[in-house]
């Protein structure tokens, strides 16, 4: 904070409490262009004023970090612009040692958008740590679905703040969401820094918009073929509509209030809009709230059409001729439903998005030019080829065919990444427009259309992390969506609580094949089953061993967080259970497999924790047991970190969600044992980091006693965070790995197993397993080495190595 004079007092100020005090004026954002956002993003400053403005060392911020400092000698003059753009950009290698691939120069500029366009070139927009000027509080470039854009003078002072949104995210007035139009303020309210984080004064560029966008006509150098528009440089066109005749601008007057636009904020005053039933409400206001109003989408009021064909109150007529107030025409349309959606698959999802559609019934269906539409405005897909006939039971896949970073061999590719046999028909449409990833009732509202581009079938489906409370399956970030059996209907396929999250294994449900363009940094694929419809009853975990205490946030933290994490799990059953190659993964990836041989005993418990850092797996489970006491069966294992290789599922989250995160304790073949989709709000324990900010003390969550059961165990509200002295927990013994105080109790399980002293250990060099040390176990060791067995891998490193084989014969020795 810096103690700057203004306006007669000195007072302390930062970008995040000070009014903006102009007079430059952010009038243009490129946050979201075409491809690759890297070095490609800009923001346009403009000088409204008569006098030339020094704008030497002032910066570009966000929550995220900020720019370096325009240099020294640089002003605006009167009525001029200067685009603020990153020095570097494109992107490549890994995470500790990424770097740009080109540097940005006005040269580069000028062959994009034209000549004439002052840019002033900044580092820290686009840097990486590999950099030749390293990543130093870059900002990371502008956020896709909403973010602050501040300038800040040299003294840190805020100049103009503009809090952009998309509708994607909210009821806001922000332009919707784009892929490749910059985000630009109209020319009615470029004179003023007040105006300006509104959202109805700023309009997304786009051909044809009547504000003079125009295309860049090559890319900055390193992405040929940019598909981007905007007016950089330079104000928009003036485009004025005065529907009211009051002789202001209609978006004047919505700016300031003197006129009122509501939702769908269409920029439109209330006053101008249709209401056709006389309630108020303009019908495409009641209409976006609820889609069912409009079932035909054609944007007028159902009820309406209905009284002006015979109907009263909304009932009746030649439009509803069985009186139950939905038009005869939506009920007529062929029994064709939506049964799978995948919105947001793992990594990119240029390409890789579909949704399934899938015929229930015994008779043919022809759907020739049929397509996709999100009826809240968007535009509809390309459309299904003429002369195509949905046999009876079939199921059908539609994706992408073109656009930017799809491959014109989409479809060979999209069906090896599924397995897809020859039988399953897929088409790709072109154009295709993209499903929501941040889905609320009111976004996203698919829709299956025909040939007339009325609806055959509407899912209004939703993310329950943008849509509190939704019954809708989370977003994992890697799995579709998909309708139960119980509930293969147009009439059940709109309700969130009949669709389940895809998950590996269950339902049909498989990964998608690795390749060079379906690929994800994990390497584990998206999680789906395109083509297939699930008719039998469902599946779920087979609950054998379950989940019931988990440690995602400690506060020891020896410089590797995952180190000091762990998982409880419990047998129920009254049989001992193989743990052998059995697993843990999640949305992001997944561990190693537990070594061969271990065992899990009915009514015992064991700790699963990462090996990260440590030399060996012996090493990281002697660290666990001096922290947290002699736990009768410890396994450590790799794969839990970021830091490892991959495939791994990068450490406990923490800071789950309904859809993050997704914990799966799976059998080698992949089997899903159990599910934990933990949470740390929406009825779960409170993170102790959050709970207590600064406490100092961290605290698992641990299954309710009653609750040991795979069903009850992924319900929060048969969780509970741990507390000292209550159902077993205490805090641990400080060492050099657990290095703080956290409270739980690894090893113990309320009204199950009360201590940690365990059954002696078996020998370790009693190969046979018979009790007896004898020359059988030397020759059963020795064939098990040969043949490079894991049983083998004597100091469980995870290799099996001369090593093992020293250490195994010098434990022979002695015995036990």
């Amino acid at each position: 904070m810096q103690c700057v004079c203004a306006m007669l007092m000195c007072v302390g100020l930062n970008a995040a409490q000070a009014q903006e005090l102009g007079p430059i004026v952010i009038t243009e954002i490129m946050y979201n262009p075409q491809g690759t956002d890297e070095g490609q993003e800009w923001v346009e400053i403009y000088n409204p004023t008569a006098a030339t403005v020094d704008i030497s060392r002032w910066s570009i911020q966000t929550p995220s970090g900020n720019t370096t400092d325009i240099p020294n000698n640089t002003t605006i003059a009167s009525h001029a612009f200067a685009i603020v753009a990153p020095r570097r950009g494109g992107l490549s290698g890994p995470p500790a040692s990424r770097q740009s691939t080109y540097v940005n120069t006005q040269a580069s500029w000028d062959a994009a958008w034209g000549a004439g366009i002052r840019v002033i070139f900044v580092e820290s927009f686009w840097n990486y740590p590999g950099d030749a000027v390293p990543i130093t509080g870059t900002i990371e470039g502008l956020g896709n679905a909403g973010d602050t854009v501040e300038l800040v003078n040299k003294s840190r002072v805020l100049i103009d703040r503009v809090t952009y949104d998309t509708d994607d995210s909210a009821e806001t007035p922000w332009p919707d969401g784009n892929d490749s139009g910059s985000l630009q303020l109209l020319r009615d309210f470029t004179g003023s820094v007040v105006d300006n984080n509104n959202g109805a004064a700023w309009r997304i560029s786009a051909p044809g918009d009547g504000l003079g966008s125009r295309l860049a006509n090559t890319a900055l150098p390193a992405f040929p073929g940019l598909d981007s528009w905007g007016t950089p440089g330079g104000l928009p066109s003036q485009s004025t509509v005065d529907c009211n005749g009051n002789g202001i601008n209609d978006a004047v007057d919505i700016v300031h209030g003197s006129s009122v636009d509501s939702y769908p904020f269409n920029n439109i005053p209330d006053s101008c809009e249709g209401d056709c039933n006389t309630n108020g409400v303009p019908d495409r206001t009641e209409i976006a709230l609820d889609w069912h109003k409009d079932r035909n989408a054609n944007t007028q009021l159902d009820a309406c059409e209905i009284n002006a064909h015979g109907g009263v109150n909304g009932v009746g007529g030649t439009f509803d001729s069985n009186n139950n107030g939905v038009l005869d025409s939506f009920e007529g349309k062929p029994n064709v439903l939506i049964s799978e959606i995948m919105y947001d698959p793992n990594g990119d999802d240029a390409g890789k998005e579909y949704v399934e559609i899938y015929n229930p019934g015994a008779t043919l269906v022809d759907i020739s030019g049929w397509a996709l539409r999100d009826i809240e405005g968007d535009q509809r897909t390309g459309s299904v080829p003429a002369g195509t006939i949905m046999q009876p039971h079939e199921v059908i896949v539609l994706h992408a065919a073109t656009g930017p970073g799809v491959p014109s061999d989409i479809s060979a590719k999209f069906r090896a990444a599924w397995n897809l046999p020859g039988t399953t028909r897929t088409f790709g449409l072109n154009p295709w427009q993209d499903r929501a990833q941040r889905a609320t009732f009111i976004e996203e509202v698919l829709a299956l259309v025909d040939a007339t581009n009325e609806p055959v079938d509407v899912v209004d489906y939703e993310n329950p992390t943008y849509a509190s409370g939704s019954a809708w399956p989370a977003d994992d970030t890697a799995s579709s969506i998909y309708l139960l059996a119980s509930a293969l209907s147009k009439s059940a396929n709109d309700s969130g609580s009949n669709w389940a999250r895809s998950v590996t294994t269950i339902d049909g449900v498989h990964d998608s094949v690795q390749s060079a363009f379906f690929t994800d940094i994990r390497g584990t694929g998206s999680a789906g089953s395109p083509g297939l419809v699930w008719t039998a009853l469902h599946q779920t975990p087979t609950g054998e061993v379950v989940l019931t205490e988990i440690m995602f946030h400690p506060n020891s933290n020896p410089g590797d967080p995952s180190r000091c994490e762990w998982l409880e799990i419990y047998n129920p059953g009254a049989s001992a259970v193989d743990l052998s190659g059995w697993y843990i993964r999640d949305e992001d990836g997944r561990t190693e497999g537990v070594r061969a041989g271990v065992s899990l005993g009915g009514g015992q418990v064991a700790v699963l924790i990462p090996r990260v850092g440590a030399a060996n797996q012996a090493v990281a489970e002697a660290d666990f047991r001096s922290a947290w006491g002699n736990a009768c069966t410890v396994v450590a294992l790799t794969g839990w970190s970021d830091s490892e290789a991959v495939p791994n599922m990068g450490g406990l989250a923490n800071n789950p969600g309904p859809g993050n995160e997704v914990l799966t304790l799976r059998k080698p073949d992949g089997t899903v044992v159990d599910i934990v989709n933990y949470d740390d709000a929406n009825g779960w324990p409170a993170d102790a980091a959050n709970a207590n900010p600064g406490f100092g003390t961290a605290w698992s969550s641990y299954l309710l006693p009653g609750h040991y059961n795979a069903i009850d165990n992924d319900s929060g509200t048969n969780w509970a965070a741990s507390v000292q002295g209550i159902d077993l927990a205490d805090i641990n013994v400080t060492t050099g790995i657990f290095n703080g105080f956290d409270i739980g109790s690894p090893g113990l399980l309320a009204g199950v197993v009360f201590s940690l002293e365990c059954p002696p250990p078996s020998c370790p060099v009693d190969f046979n397993g018979d009790g007896f040390v004898t020359g059988d176990d030397f020759d059963g060791y020795v064939l098990a080495f040969e043949a490079g067995d894991a049983v083998a891998d004597f100091n469980l490193d995870g290799f099996v190595t001369g090593d093992d084989f020293d250490a195994f014969v010098q434990a022979f020795e002695f015995g036990c």
